[in-house]
């Protein structure tokens, strides 16, 4: 599924210096903050 985003200049700055520093895609680290994030409400979903 595509999906778009708009991200303020500062951290589209600093996730392609990043990215072009490692080596990996922009869309890999994205694809692992979303992870990151919905494993945390998960794990606090199940602790409430």
């Amino acid at each position: 599924m595509a999906t778009s985003l708009r991200l303020p200049n500062d951290i589209e700055a600093r996730l392609t210096a990043w990215a072009a520093h490692t080596g990996r895609s922009k869309t890999f680290y994205i694809l692992e903050a979303v992870s990151h994030s919905k494993n945390r409400y998960i794990s606090y979903r199940a602790a409430t």
